[in-house]
Formats: C-alpha cells, sequence, structure tokens
C-alpha cells in the first residue's frame, strides 16, 4: 500500500519532565492519572506560548536566552495552532487545503532560541491567515492542522517545516437516504465545486457531495460547553492504483468504477462528459457512482484504520480535491485523511478563536 503520511511529531516535553522529576512512588500512580498531568501540562505550555508570543509581537517580551529542543519547538506549534483556531467538530459543506512553509532559525543541529519559536508560530499564523482569507466563501472554519518536517539544511542551520490546513465551508450537505443510497436522479460532474451534469447547482460537484455525505455520517458529536481538539495529528492520502475495484485477471480498466478513488485516463479509453459525470445505471450497469465511491471511502479508511492510523487516534476530516492532469488527459479524485490524538478542554479558556 502506497501512502503520503505526515509523521507525526512524538517529542512530547511533558512526558519527559514527569519521567525525571516523579519520585518512585509517583511513578507509579495509575497511568490515566499520569495520562491527565501530561494533558494539563499541554494546556499549560501553549497558553504559555500563545502568551509570550502576545507580548513578543507587542514588544513587552523580554529578549531570552532560553534554548529549546527543535522537535518539542515544532510540537508544540502544531498543538498550539490547533487548540487555539481549529473548530474539528463544525459541520460543512466542502472543504479547501492550504498550506504555509516556514523556515526555522536553528542553534545547532537540534535545538533553538526561545524567541525563534515565538517568531516562527507567528509567522505560521500570519501565513496562514493569509491563505484562509483567500478561500472566498464567509461561512468557513479551519479545521485541522497537520505538520510536515521537512528536516535540516545541509549545515543544520534551518529547520523547514510545512503547515497544511482544512478550511471548513458552508453548511453540512447530506442528500442520501439511507446513508450511502443517493437519489437516481443526482447526476454530478467529479470536479469538487462544479454543478450537476446538467449544469445547474452551480458550486457542487461530485467530489463535494461525497465528501460531505462521509462527514454527515461520521460527525463526531461535540460535548456540551467543552472544545473538542485534536494534536498529534496525522495526514494519509491514499493512491487509486492500490485500491482496485475488478479483478485484475479477469477485467481490465474502461474508466468506470475501475478503482474505489475516481480514475479515469485518456490511455484507458477516451475521456467523454458521461466519463465525467458521475451518476445513476451508466451503460445499464445499475450502480450509482456517487453510492459506490461514497462506498469507496469508507472501504479505504476502514483499511488504514486497521493498518496505519497510529492507536487511539479519531478520525478529523476528509478532504476530496479534483485533479485534471496533462490537460485532462488523466481525471482523478484525491482523498486526504485527517486523524489525530483527542483532547476536550473547557470552553471558558477562550479558544478556539476564528483565525481571521
Amino acid at each position: 500500500m502506497k501512502l503520503k503520511k505526515v509523521i507525526p511529531l512524538l517529542i512530547i516535553a511533558a512526558g519527559f519532565l514527569c519521567f525525571y522529576q516523579c519520585s518512585k512512588q509517583e511513578q507509579a500512580v495509575p497511568e490515566r492519572i499520569e495520562g491527565q498531568k501530561a494533558k494539563s501540562h499541554l494546556i499549560t505550555s501553549i497558553h504559555r506560548l500563545l502568551q509570550d508570543t502576545e507580548q513578543q509581537e507587542t514588544g513587552v517580551h523580554y529578549k531570552s536566552d532560553s534554548i529549546v529542543p527543535i522537535d518539542s519547538a515544532i510540537y508544540y506549534i502544531g498543538a498550539t495552532l490547533n487548540y487555539a483556531y481549529c473548530f474539528p467538530t463544525e459541520t460543512y459543506r466542502n472543504s479547501h487545503k492550504i498550506s504555509a512553509t516556514i523556515t526555522l532559525e536553528m542553534e545547532s543541529e537540534s535545538q533553538i532560541n526561545y524567541d525563534e519559536v515565538l517568531s516562527s508560530y507567528s509567522d505560521v499564523v500570519a501565513d496562514l491567515r493569509t491563505e484562509y482569507l483567500l478561500v472566498s466563501e464567509s461561512d468557513k472554519h479551519l479545521i485541522v492542522v497537520t505538520i510536515e518536517d521537512m528536516g535540516n539544511n545541509l549545515d543544520n542551520s534551518e529547520r523547514e517545516i510545512k503547515v497544511n490546513g482544512i478550511v471548513g465551508v458552508g453548511n453540512s450537505l447530506s442528500l442520501s437516504s439511507p446513508y450511502g443510497v443517493f437519489p437516481t436522479d443526482l447526476a454530478y460532474k467529479y470536479q469538487e465545486f462544479s454543478s450537476k451534469c446538467d449544469g445547474t447547482g452551480v458550486g457542487t460537484g461530485a467530489a463535494d457531495l461525497i465528501e460531505s455525505e462521509f462527514m454527515f455520517y461520521h460527525f463526531p458529536a461535540p460535548a456540551p460547553q467543552y472544545h473538542v481538539w485534536y494534536w498529534p495529528t496525522e495526514e494519509f492520502t491514499p493512491y487509486h492504483i492500490d485500491y482496485k475495484a475488478y479483478d485484475p485477471v479477469t477485467q481490465s480498466p474502461d474508466n468506470y468504477i475501475d478503482y474505489y478513488i475516481y480514475f479515469a485516463s485518456n490511455s484507458v479509453s477516451p475521456i467523454t462528459n458521461e466519463t465525467r459525470c458521475l451518476e445513476y445505471d451508466q451503460g445499464g450497469s445499475g450502480v450509482h457512482e456517487l453510492d459506490f465511491y461514497l462506498f469507496g471511502a469508507e472501504y479505504i479508511m476502514d483499511d488504514l484504520i486497521d493498518e496505519e492510523v497510529t492507536e487511539g487516534y479519531s478520525f478529523i476530516s476528509l478532504h476530496i480535491a479534483s485533479r485534471a492532469i496533462n490537460g485532462g488527459a488523466i481525471i482523478r479524485h484525491e482523498l486526504t485523511y485527517e486523524f489525530g490524538d483527542r483532547h476536550v478542554t473547557i470552553f471558558s479558556t477562550g479558544y478556539p478563536t476564528n483565525i481571521e
């Protein structure tokens, strides 16, 4: 199975501090209590980073000579972004993927000055905000953030990280009843933000409809008066070729439900408007392509959960993008799944807040 996986950052400073500071008696405390301590320490560290960043931006923060591990710095940048700006329990109609890449100036191969951490966090927020504001819809929320560590440069003076975000827009849409059974008269173009195949219903395509239906069904109900957020997070983008829906021995691809992820190529057969339209009973098959690819998204997630996702992590979101390659010689959907460690905190902390 080929998967693009954003590796979760596992350096948790709180855990190391507890390990070295606890006595033998304290180490015997049940694991559940230790977990609560670690999460409490995480929240405290997040609020300190938020406070110190604000003070640095306003000129109140005094320059610090503190040196911290670079992996811990990246870990807390990601945790703070998800805690302060993400709304993973909001429902939405479809989503956009945004990203920002920043370079952290390092003191050594594995260490960074604390002031550089603060300024890097400010840069990430500013760059994500710019990308967020480019999403034209007014009704929108940042859902989740993942961090891809690109590694050090050759002389170990810089570390580059890519910050990916999912922005949910609009109100949730559910058209299948029961789940996974779409009305037979529904026919949508494969592209996101497109239209029905007859040109009506502009703004919603098959990619949006499948994604929204999937999220409506899997939407995690938030605890009343509590803020649900996730960190660490990880991202998976499965390849269509790993999920064949046909028998490669007895059947050849024909650009019709060949894979559990939508894919068509001119090298198989000429792409037509019928190929671009996801509809019911194409060629007398008796199959609704919207049902089929929604089932495909479910099938793939179940496979990912069993084989790839970090144990204990929860599903957060699914983003479906449409791609046209080589001038439309290949058209396909690209699925991105987000998972993470679930945290629940009281809303009275003042977070999350909109990144605008």
